[in-house]
């Protein structure tokens, strides 16, 4: 059955006149949460639209990388598997290139993910889930490390932040100071401020055990080369709490996130990747300069970041100073051709006629889509 693309994934695709066309076969995956079978479907059809200019797709049965801003036509559904309470779809979907080339075609950026906060601890008191930041963290970037095309994160459960202290202390510099030092592009915030439990209710004066649990949490992207929030939402669900007064829950267990509650708080992790992915992606990919030795240049980005031997990088005169970034010399671009790849580093070489001596740490690097 051919099917429209739903009006909100229209609404976010690029309405100009398509260039080409192709069918192209995608899958995404979704969890089955209290909202049943119906909604994982659409969640994992979702998934794979959004996900078809931003990754690596099957075009006529062979691998290729999305080079392009695309716009979907209608789509086809063709099976769907159930494993361990996930749905995973497969489906063909019409696409067309539009004129606009994806800056951050191919790549892939950095954000570093601190611990969540949880605004109230005294909500974590039914369960004894004091360790529930750490466990929605590490899911969390689990989920972006699996399911993310256009990003990848730097689980940092090892630093807990108190946002709304450091923005009215340091403004955007916490932020700057700390995708620096993590090597990192962007920084992702996640406030928890509703954990709340259903007050106890009593029938011939027995209490009832099940009632529902409450999930809200805010999420914020941080730009890490201007400390500017760049991106805002609120996420909200709740489920029914079947365990209890005196249960102290192992949230490493999947008794607890395959309960119905647990797999509410999935799906909204689910929807955090997803919309962190669709978020940042083809915005273009940006490093430091690290090191500087007569041509050879070391920079902060690597096999990661889907940088390869032979790339062509451009470098720019700009430091980071307490006020941000700022251009040093606006017309020294000079380009870096990488020769070595490790994982979250690279070494290249000036092209001939390139100034070295111009160069040194903190300048910035950017990298093109290799259709340019």
């Amino acid at each position: 059955m051919l099917n429209p693309l739903p009006l909100t994934l229209i609404s976010a695709c690029l309405l100009s006149a398509p260039l080409s066309a192709q069918w192209l076969t995608l899958s995404g995956r979704a969890p089955i949460g209290n909202d049943g079978l119906e909604q994982a479907r659409q969640q994992a059809i979702h998934n794979a639209l959004a996900r078809s200019a931003q990754g690596e797709t099957l075009v006529n049965g062979v691998l290729a990388q999305a080079m392009e801003v695309t716009q979907i036509g209608e789509y086809q559904l063709l099976s769907e598997t159930i494993s361990d309470d996930t749905l995973e779809v497969t489906l063909r979907a019409d696409v067309r290139a539009v004129g606009n080339r994806c800056e951050g075609a191919g790549f892939r950026v950095a954000l570093t993910l601190p611990r969540a906060q949880v605004v109230h601890r005294e909500h974590l008191v039914p369960g004894s889930l004091y360790e529930f930041d750490a466990a929605l963290t590490r899911l969390l970037s689990n989920t972006i490390n699996g399911e993310a095309t256009s990003l990848f994160a730097h689980d940092r459960d090892d630093i807990s932040l108190d946002y709304r202290q450091l923005n009215r202390e340091y403004g955007d510099q916490w932020a700057r100071d700390l995708s620096r030092d993590d090597n990192s592009q962007y920084v992702v915030a996640l406030s928890i401020d509703d954990l709340t439990l259903d007050p106890h209710q009593t029938t011939l004066g027995w209490f009832e055990d099940d009632r529902n649990r409450y999930f809200g949490a805010d999420l914020n992207i941080y730009d890490g080369l201007t400390g500017q929030m760049i991106w805002h939402k609120r996420y909200r669900t709740q489920g029914d709490w079947p365990f209890k007064r005196s249960d102290a829950i192992e949230l490493g267990s999947s008794y607890f996130w395959n309960s119905e509650y647990g797999q509410q708080i999935r799906q909204q992790v689910v929807a955090m990747a997803q919309d962190i992915d669709t978020t940042l992606h083809c915005r273009p990919l940006h490093g430091r300069v690290l090191g500087v030795d007569g041509e050879r240049v070391t920079i902060s980005l690597g096999s990661r970041h889907g940088v390869r031997v032979g790339d062509r990088l451009s470098l720019q005169n700009r430091q980071q100073g307490e006020l941000g970034w700022w251009n040093r010399d606006a017309q020294s671009d000079d380009t870096l051709v990488i020769r070595q790849v490790q994982l979250e580093q690279a070494i290249g070489v000036l092209e001939p006629g390139s100034s070295y001596t111009r160069w040194q740490p903190m300048d910035m690097v950017r990298a093109h889509s290799r259709g340019r």
